[in-house]
């Protein structure tokens, strides 16, 4: 069973079966390519073309890995919680 949570920017997804997780984060645009400049008439242009933002990185995580994440987010997330309010 897979496990998915989309976000503006980024998806998560959480395979079950593989005890993986696997993250994808989007921008609003494509990067250009490296030295051009363009104009905002073609950045305009550029971005009227896209239906989906493009994706700009994937990074898959093992078993390992991926508890190690949420053993990460889960002490940051208690750190926090348990912090004294001043």
């Amino acid at each position: 069973m897979k496990i998915q949570r989309d976000l503006k920017y980024a998806t998560f997804i959480y395979d079950d079966e593989d005890k993986s997780i696997t993250i994808e984060t989007r921008s609003d645009a494509p990067i250009p390519p490296k030295g051009h400049v363009e104009s905002d008439e073609e950045y305009a242009e550029r971005i009227a073309k896209l239906e989906e933002p493009p994706t700009n990185g994937r990074i898959h995580l093992n078993k390992v890995y991926s508890f190690a994440l949420l053993r990460f987010v889960i002490r940051i997330a208690q750190r926090n919680w348990f912090r004294k309010l001043k």
